[in-house]
């Protein structure tokens, strides 16, 4: 009896792999790198805003001149100094202002001390066909009870090519 059972277990082993099958595939990985060229602005600078409350937020826009947008007779904002658009500098390779890629809105925080403030409406201006006079704009905000000091942070503007 030993026999038997030992000989149809080895046949159920038998027929139960025989009629299996494998499948498979095969797979190409790939990678191309490339390397960057290099364009360089001159800083995004709002200067220096003398503040005479800190009851309100506050919007300034920097317009691709260098203009600061402000209202003094608003009574919220006493004076702007210092201030310039971001332009390229002139040892850059001048990147194709339709393929810029820029900041969307509050993706920028510029960080103090004791807070942030806000970047946004990043935007592009060139007045030349060629792009050589390409300069960046923005607006920021400035939350109330915002403390006084300097509010810093860096951001990438790409440039993508066909």
């Amino acid at each position: 009896m030993r026999k038997y059972f030992l000989l149809s277990a080895v046949a159920m082993l038998a027929t139960s792999t025989a009629n299996a099958t494998t499948d498979f595939a095969e797979m190409t990985a790939r990678a191309t790198i490339e390397y960057a060229n290099v364009f360089e602005f001159t800083d995004l600078n709002f200067g220096t805003i003398t503040l005479a409350t800190d009851k309100y937020d506050i919007e300034l826009p920097l317009s691709c001149t260098g203009d600061v947008e402000y209202y003094p007779s608003d009574g919220a904002v006493v004076n702007v100094t210092g201030a310039d658009a971001a332009r390229l500098k002139v040892t850059s390779k001048v990147p194709n202002i339709d393929n810029l890629i820029l900041p969307s809105d509050g993706d920028v925080e510029l960080l103090g001390d004791n807070g942030t403030i806000v970047l946004k409406n990043v935007h592009k201006c060139a007045e030349s066909d060629d792009g050589s006079d390409l300069s960046i704009g923005a607006t920021i905000l400035i939350p109330a009870s915002t403390p006084a000091g300097t509010y810093v942070n860096s951001f990438v503007i790409m440039a993508t090519y066909e």
